[in-house]
Formats: C-alpha cells, sequence, structure tokens
C-alpha cells in the first residue's frame, strides 16, 4: 500500500479572516467575508477589474459609480458577494500563467490610491490553494 500524506503544507493555507478573493474558470469570482468589509462592498454595487499595463501581473479592484461595472450579487441568505464572468477570469488566469481551473487570491488591506479613488490589488503571485 502506498499513502500519499495530505497536510496544511501539501494542500495549502487559508486563513479564516483574511481579505481574499476566489474565482473559478467558469467565471464565479467570490470576495471572502473581510474582503467585502475590507472594500466596502455591498449587493448591487459595481466593480471594475484593473490591470497595471506596465506590470501586467498587477491586478486590482475598483468600485465604479459606472453602470458598465460588473454588478455584485449576493448568494441567498449568504453573507458572500460575488460577480460573474468567466471572460474576466480567463483574463486574469491568462495574465498570470495559471493552468488551474480555480484560484485564491490575498487581496491587499492597503489601497493603492489614484485621482483620488482607491484600488485594491489582487494578490497574484501567491495563489492560495484552498480545495474550491
Amino acid at each position: 500500500m502506498r499513502l500519499k500524506k495530505y497536510t496544511p503544507d501539501t494542500v495549502g493555507k487559508q486563513k479564516r479572516g483574511e481579505a481574499f478573493i476566489k474565482m473559478d474558470a467558469v467565471g464565479l469570482i467570490t470576495f471572502s467575508t473581510r474582503a467585502r468589509d475590507m472594500i466596502g462592498l455591498d449587493k448591487g454595487m459595481r466593480i471594475e477589474f484593473c490591470r497595471d499595463e506596465d506590470r501586467p501581473y498587477d491586478w486590482y479592484i475598483h468600485i465604479t459609480k459606472a453602470d458598465e461595472g460588473f454588478k455584485v450579487w449576493q448568494n441567498g441568505s449568504s453573507k458572500l458577494l460575488a460577480v460573474n464572468s468567466a471572460g474576466m477570469v480567463r483574463e486574469i488566469f491568462s495574465d498570470i500563467d495559471t493552468v488551474e481551473s480555480r484560484e485564491t487570491f490575498m487581496i491587499s488591506n492597503r489601497p493603492v490610491e489614484l485621482n483620488g479613488e482607491k484600488f485594491w490589488k489582487i494578490i497574484t503571485d501567491k495563489g492560495l490553494k484552498t480545495g474550491i
């Protein structure tokens, strides 16, 4: 018999209470409760994903007042907020060269401010394995 051991080090760690975003290839993008509170997201708001053209691995989340943004929705009685876009997930996964169908990324707890607006960095260089 050959047993393969699974530990937090081999499957990845996810700390409760951390600000993170989960993405899967079918386009479901969900925000942890901490991320929701930190960014100030609420159901019905709209967000944009922004990429730094000088640093293509650097992606940001931005709350927008524009109608063109991705509409944030809430799943039933759950506190989790989400947006849907398979195309957006493909763009991000392509830029960070991932072959995974699911990824979880931490979100920086300090926004970058540009022209008086806040942009929250998605930390794409440290994908978390969470078994989602």
